[in-house]
């Protein structure tokens, strides 16, 4: 009996963690005005390995195909053994400038597990929440009314944000990493380093 009650309890516990998303909520509800910036780190240590292009005429559900800045033509599919594969973004047309991190190696078919798949096209522009407005635009420059956010990229499936910090010693370049959890042409939600959910909207 008391085997089958500490089995139990590690079935519950193990279903609880896989219940927790990395996109969730904080003990509180953060749909309302919210600053963006948590924790903060001045570089990235791991190397960039964001390939960017644009998608191609034969792009699909399932497979998408991928045509690099560098004229490479890559058939993007989804990770489905460990569902690592996260889609930001819609494939409104084959203009439309994509970030993508890949996984492993491709197939025999030559098709490439990709990690995140981002429209950066469709992230920029200007996005509110509660009075507290994120504009990104094209020249990679950026502009919020709480934060001194003065630039943005896409690194390895994040946004960084940087910002101008001033202190007492003078003025240092700051960086927010911010993980993107949900994008459409009209919704942005993000989470910050304190997995505190932002939802914005234009």
């Amino acid at each position: 009996m008391k085997r089958k009650l500490l089995l139990t309890s590690i079935i519950m516990a193990l279903a609880s963690i896989l219940m927790t998303t990395s996109c969730k909520k904080s003990s509180d509800d953060n749909d309302g005005a919210d600053t963006l910036s948590t924790d903060t780190t001045k570089t990235n240590v791991t190397p960039d390995s964001t390939i960017w292009g644009h998608m191609g005429e034969e792009s699909g559900m399932s497979v998408m195909q991928f045509i690099s800045d560098n004229g490479d033509t890559i058939c993007l599919m989804r990770d489905e053994e460990t569902e690592g594969s996260v889609v930001l973004g819609s494939i409104r047309n084959n203009t439309d400038r994509w970030a993508v991190t890949l996984k492993g190696e491709p197939t025999e078919d030559g098709e490439q597990a990709f990690g995140t798949l981002i429209n950066v096209s469709q992230l920029m522009g200007t996005w509110n929440n509660a009075g507290n407005r994120l504009s990104l635009y094209a020249d990679g420059t950026a502009a919020n009314e709480k934060q001194n956010y003065t630039s943005w990229q896409v690194t390895n499936g994040r946004l960084i944000l940087t910002r101008q910090s001033n202190t007492e010693y003078g003025s240092t370049e700051r960086q927010d990493t911010i993980s993107l959890c949900f994008l459409t042409d009209d919704s942005l939600h993000i989470l910050t380093p304190h997995h505190e959910l932002i939802k914005f909207g234009k």
